[in-house]
């Protein structure tokens, strides 16, 4: 499966406008199979907790610890997808000590 090779966990489903509508991680896609006749649109997760580019680290480390959730997509004030961050990129980047300017 492509999302091993390349390491996705997770991926931001968007509509034709490329307007986010939710989340689907890895292993929600395994869980049907690479075979499956079950659609994106049955699957992901149509709540999606989001961040901006001006969130502050402390903000998204609450909000991964108040939520059931691994991973934020990062979305602008145009609606439009620039990112996401995940609770691995954080503790990364907290035990790096990194800027948050320095993620692109």
């Amino acid at each position: 499966m492509q999302l091993e090779e390349y390491q996705i966990a997770h991926l931001v489903i968007v509509d034709e406008n490329d307007k986010p509508l939710g989340l689907i991680s890895r292993p929600e896609i395994q869980e049907h199979g690479t075979d499956s006749t079950v659609t994106l649109a049955v699957v992901y997760e149509k709540k999606m907790v989001a961040a901006t580019p001006d969130t502050e680290l402390s903000q998204i480390a609450s909000t991964f610890v108040n939520y059931p959730i691994a991973a934020l997509p990062v979305i602008n004030d145009r609606n439009e997808l620039v990112g996401i961050i995940s609770r691995t990129d954080l503790v990364r980047l907290l035990i790096n000590d990194a800027q948050v300017e320095s993620w692109a």
